[in-house]
């Protein structure tokens, strides 16, 4: 067959919708989808009302808007539409065309929608009982109703729900939709009420002695940011930071473009201010900024150096960044420390225990229907004789660092030399570089090695006596010095493409 005539065309499976479903980390991220459908459908200089409502018997939750545009038959039809693409106007916050939808799926197994446009007759119903059948790509029948309102209104009832409801949970979500369309509240474009009580928003309890420096500046000569920076005043009950919006809608709200945050030092929790980046892509479920694109790297850098005088009074002095000299140095000690870890763990292997799950005097776990016993300490008695040898029936409990985590580099409060940080990506190691052992020793291959040791001593066991904690140090570092030359050949030699 000539390759020349055959053709490949996409399909859409219908089973996509499952993927979709689950594209949120809870309920709060869902319903604010929702709300978002209905802000973009806003009319500029028209407030939009906006309920939020939950119905315990059957259990459901509604969101209706009055004062929007609505939809008629045709923007039902885009609506039920997935990823259709379409031009959007300048205060619309949609994206992809798939969000509202995902996000009933997510809520709830069941849905009706009642929708009319501005000054329409009609109003068009559409109802799913089973939005969990993703085996086919759904037809929908269209009921006609008398409208209720002269001004446009959509309402979405999702019954069947997935989550559970609670007073804890409406206030959680009355916070965040009080911080995610603060800006939109405060210009009366919209208004907000869960279980018909209007939700209010509180000023920013700022200190007035301090006196707000606005943001001013043009991104590629096309694009305009506005914005401005304050101080808290003392136990405000805020977290500091610079609130970032996408046309009315935070989309993340502690922003220290590229300096140290409050985790580094408390007293830049008092930083606070806003941003409106309405140009900057955002990625799909808005729950940040494309950080690759031209847009958010011109104004990262321009916000950088706005801030700078702010950060330094904030923190008293100048906050001393890694070099790439620094930077480079801890990948270095990271990749030597990964492979001193796998020789360490494969000679004890060898010799018949894992020594990064028990360790000297630890008791062997015991298994069923095994007879079969190892004499750890004829093994280790020859290389290790601690000052006070530890029980022989001690179980183990050392945890070790994570073998393959990675390590970062950045300045933190000076008391505090390392720490196993959170994120999205999983746990990462951070060596602070404003440590002053860090800076007495220039971080040297050997402060690196120490401080990733410290790491991997047992840390769980609060019973563990100091003694103890020395011993377990000085023994596990002991082998990390012991193995650090063979390491280094091994990653000489990888760099030269050699295969031992």
């Amino acid at each position: 067959m000539d390759p020349r005539e055959i053709i490949i065309k996409e399909k859409l499976n219908p089973n996509i919708k499952n993927a979709l479903y689950s594209n949120f980390s809870n309920a709060y991220e869902a319903i604010q989808e929702i709300v978002d459908n209905s802000v973009s459908h806003r009319i500029p200089g028209e407030k939009m009302k906006i309920d939020i409502l939950f119905i315990a018997n059957p259990k459901k939750i509604a969101i209706y808007d009055v004062g929007g545009e609505g939809m008629d038959i045709r923007s039902l039809n885009f609506f039920f539409n997935w990823g259709e693409t379409r031009k959007r106007n300048e205060y619309d916050i949609g994206l992809y065309s798939q969000g509202g939808k995902s996000a009933i799926g997510y809520l709830g197994r069941s849905f009706s929608l009642i929708t009319s446009p501005i000054n329409g007759k009609e109003a068009y119903k559409i109802e799913d009982d089973n939005l969990m059948d993703t085996t086919k790509l759904k037809e929908y029948k269209v009921f006609s109703l008398p409208a209720r309102y002269k001004e446009g209104y959509t309402f979405i009832e999702i019954g069947d729900l997935k989550f559970n409801v609670s007073n804890n949970f409406k206030e959680k979500l009355k916070e965040i939709l009080i911080e995610t369309y603060r800006p939109l509240i405060e210009k009366q474009e919209i208004e907000i009420a869960i279980d018909k009580i209007k939700i209010n928003i509180p000023p920013f309890p700022l200190d007035r002695e301090f006196k707000v420096q606005r943001i001013d500046f043009d991104v590629l000569s096309k694009y305009h940011v506005k914005g401005w920076v304050g101080r808290l005043i003392s136990r405000s009950g805020l977290k500091g930071g610079i609130r970032c919006y996408y046309k009315g809608r935070l989309i993340c709200g502690r922003e220290f473009f590229g300096h140290p945050d409050p985790s580094y030092k408390a007293s830049l929790n008092f930083l606070i201010g806003e941003v409106f980046l309405n140009f900057v892509p955002v990625n799909t479920n808005k729950t940040d900024f494309h950080r690759e694109s031209e847009e958010w790297k011109i104004v990262q850098e321009k916000m950088y150096h706005l801030l700078q005088p702010h950060i330094n009074e904030l923190l008293g002095r100048e906050v001393e960044e890694p070099t790439e000299e620094d930077i480079n140095r801890v990948k270095k000690a990271r990749d030597l420390f990964q492979t001193i870890m796998k020789l360490i763990n494969k000679k004890h292997t060898d010799e018949g225990m894992s020594f990064l799950g028990e360790d000297h005097g630890q008791k062997p776990p015991e298994v069923k229907g095994t007879s079969k016993t190892i004499n750890r300490k004829s093994i280790l008695e020859k290389k290790y004789q601690p000052r006070t040898p530890p029980p022989t029936d001690k179980i183990g409990i050392r945890r070790r660092l994570r073998r393959f985590m990675d390590w970062d580099i950045r300045p933190m409060d000076e008391t505090i030399r390392s720490k196993i940080e959170e994120s999205k990506e999983g746990k990462i190691f951070i060596i602070n570089n404003m440590f002053p052992g860090y800076k007495e020793s220039k971080g040297n291959y050997f402060y690196l090695l120490e401080t990733a040791a410290l790491q991997t001593v047992p840390i769980e066991d609060t019973s563990l006596t100091s003694q103890k904690y020395l011993e377990e140090f000085d023994y596990f570092f002991g082998k990390i010095c012991e193995n650090i030359e063979e390491a280094k050949e091994i990653l000489k030699n990888k760099r030269r493409g050699i295969i031992l």
